[in-house]
């Protein structure tokens, strides 16, 4: 029975860290920290994506301005 008490104790002592967030194992169980961090990278996902397409625009329209630009020049 020592055995026994012993591996419940060493349980209790997992299951409490675990529940407190510490490990992978609880880091992956603190379903509310998880959550604010996919909600954040998705935002940040969404920022980087804006500011590129914000880029790409920009760039389209210095080419069409270089287009024709060269356009205008005299060849020889």
């Amino acid at each position: 029975n020592g055995s026994v008490q012993l591996m419940l104790g060493h349980a209790a002592v997992v299951g409490a860290a675990i529940e407190a967030g510490e490990g992978v194992v609880g880091g992956l169980l603190r379903e509310g920290e998880i959550k604010r961090e996919t909600v954040e990278l998705f935002q940040r996902t969404n920022d980087v994506l804006e500011a590129t397409r914000g880029l790409l625009a920009r760039t389209q329209e210095t080419l069409q301005d270089v287009n024709a630009s060269t356009r205008e020049v005299p060849s020889n």
